[in-house]
């Protein structure tokens, strides 16, 4: 490990080529078309590897109560290597840091151990070097502590370079956004079976609309938004105009007024027709809900403001700062998610912040 830090050297990056783009946005769209997630975790492995070859790429889970959801490595570990990897997995030095900093970005052994460190470990001599894994790079998709989601790759001889890297980092916050799609459309299909079988939809505001902007289904507390009367019909009528020209756009997920209240509206679109959940704003983006995922509470307030929908003069105004001070909050903030811009950012938070509850789903193996 040399003498720079972990931030210069992830300030350092080369540039891409136009097939590296190419890949990663094959990558990302094929993940984002996952039904639910188990098809996430079995897409996400396999296009790892491909875009980023390595001997391992493993896949872990977990709740905030350290129960594991899910643990998977591609290809399969030996028997081994098991009990090997549950016995010193607390000596990794990329886990010993992220849980020190909670920094999620990809980073490898190089960038934060020298090897004469890593191979005086125990889990290096019982575990990495038995396994033929000389070099890891590691990242955490940006998410609260209700959820950490952690994939790492290893390689027997070169290490990862710097292109690797931020191919890594070109898709992170792309996965938790595909993630919490893959969960809505996997809550969506649990609840029209629900609601085919005469059962209520667990009162959650969802809506079915035609291609045309018709409502062909509303539940009962997305009645109570859409109605104009306590006994108006909902279905059959044309979605509120405010909704069909946001929908218009390309957002996937924003805040509308609605029936003289905020809504935060996000939508799945499937064979022509468009599902739309809709839910409380100041419920699912709290300022403790972003403060989770490593922001300042000056962080956390800056992308709250602009996540409703707030312009950088309006939010800078409601916060008591200047535009250029805001926007040096921004910076960081974008640098904390991985994210490229403000976009990419407030969706980002969306996706990371407001997932409804992951539901239970066996465990496997742990991962390298």
């Amino acid at each position: 490990m040399d003498g720079r830090s972990v931030q210069e050297r992830m300030g350092g990056m080369s540039d891409l080529r136009e097939s590296d783009f190419r890949a990663a946005l094959d990558f990302v769209g094929e993940v984002h078309d996952a039904q639910d997630r188990d098809e996430f975790r079995a897409l996400i492995l396999p296009g790892y590897r491909t875009l980023v070859p390595a001997l391992h790429v493993s896949y872990n889970e977990i709740e905030g109560d350290g129960r594991v959801v899910a643990a998977i490595v591609e290809p399969e570990l030996p028997a081994w290597a098991v009990p090997a990897w549950e016995r010193y997995a607390g000596e990794n030095p990329l886990l010993r840091r992220y849980l020190r900093t909670r920094d999620g970005r990809a980073l490898r052994f190089s960038d934060v151990s020298s090897r004469r460190e890593l191979r005086k470990l125990p889990l290096y001599r019982h575990f990495y070097e038995p396994l033929g894994a000389e070099h890891q790079i590691a990242f955490i998709l940006p998410s609260t502590p209700k959820l950490t989601i952690g994939v790492a790759l290893t390689r027997s001889e070169s290490d990862f370079s710097e292109r690797d890297r931020r191919l890594l980092e070109l898709t992170r916050p792309h996965m938790i956004q595909a993630y919490r799609a893959a969960e809505l459309r996997e809550q969506l299909a649990a609840t029209v079976g629900g609601l085919r079988s005469g059962l209520d939809a667990d009162d959650r505001a969802i809506v079915l609309l035609d291609p045309d902007g018709g409502v062909r289904f509303a539940s009962a507390s997305a009645q109570e938004i859409f109605a104009e009367g306590p006994d108006a019909p909902v279905e059959g009528r044309q979605a509120p105009r405010v909704l069909t020209e946001w929908l218009g756009g390309a957002a996937r997920s924003g805040t509308l007024r609605l029936d003289g209240r905020t809504v935060l509206v996000r939508r799945l679109v499937s064979d022509g027709r468009t599902v739309l959940l809709l839910d409380d704003p100041d419920r699912v983006l709290s300022l403790s809900a972003l403060r989770a995922l490593g922001l300042t509470p000056r962080e956390a307030a800056v992308l709250r403001e602009l996540a409703l929908g707030a312009e950088t003069r309006e939010a800078a105004v409601r916060l008591g700062m200047a535009p250029r001070t805001l926007a040096k909050h921004l910076q960081r903030v974008n640098a904390k998610l991985g994210a490229v811009d403000r976009g990419q950012a407030v969706a980002t938070a969306w996706a990371a912040a407001a997932g409804p509850a992951a539901a239970r789903s066996p465990s496997t193996r742990p991962r390298v």
